[in-house]
């Protein structure tokens, strides 16, 4: 594939360990690549090209809303790095992607899956459910059957939990914390509640 890439930027990609697909689709730019090969031969640079690769993935991720083919094309190159614990990571920042529809996030969850990231496909997709409508008993009782501490925390961030819910949490949270900021918040409201009436 670096044979794709004009002749001048190939042996930088070759250094940094990206494919030149990072440049067609608008992940890398000329001017960012050579700005991480100068900082490669500064005395005390980072030798880890992953952690060069890291840098301009968040770069990209934070200008804001992802087109569906560069998100396609970023599972195709989290799946053939060259280090496969920063495919890894790059997976889990798009399953992570707010903006995904369904379909995508389906796609990406599963090639997730693939690479054993599964619980994190799933904590993910409780969490979107959970940031797109109300919160139902069935919801909340599926939130608490996965066991998971970060399905969990989210449900926490609900102005809409309900008494019920928040001593089922402070009663079999997924964790000491998560039964503890449950507690913590029921006592608040009663708190709340109490200064109301009065």
């Amino acid at each position: 594939m670096i044979d794709d890439a004009p002749d001048e930027l190939k042996p930088l990609l070759r250094r940094l360990g990206y494919d030149p697909r990072w440049l067609t689709l608008g992940i890398l730019d000329e001017a960012l690549l050579r700005t991480q090969v100068a900082a490669l031969d500064a005395p005390d640079a980072d030798p880890h090209a992953e952690h060069h690769r890291f840098a301009a993935l968040k770069a990209f991720l934070a200008r804001g809303a992802v087109d569906p083919v560069q998100v396609r094309g970023l599972v195709d190159l989290a799946l053939v790095d060259p280090d496969p614990a920063f495919g890894d990571a790059m997976l889990h920042d798009l399953i992570a992607l707010p903006d995904l529809d369904d379909a995508l996030f389906a796609e990406v969850t599963a090639a997730g899956a693939e690479r054993g990231l599964e619980r994190f496909g799933r904590r993910a997709g409780f969490v979107r459910r959970l940031a797109r409508g109300p919160l139902d008993d069935l919801l909340f009782a599926e939130c608490m059957a996965t066991g998971d501490r970060g399905v969990q925390e989210a449900l926490l961030e609900r102005a809409d939990l309900q008494p019920q819910h928040l001593e089922r949490l402070a009663a079999d949270g997924a964790s000491q914390r998560i039964r503890n900021l449950a507690d913590a918040v029921r006592r608040r409201r009663q708190r709340r509640d109490q200064g109301d009436g009065s």
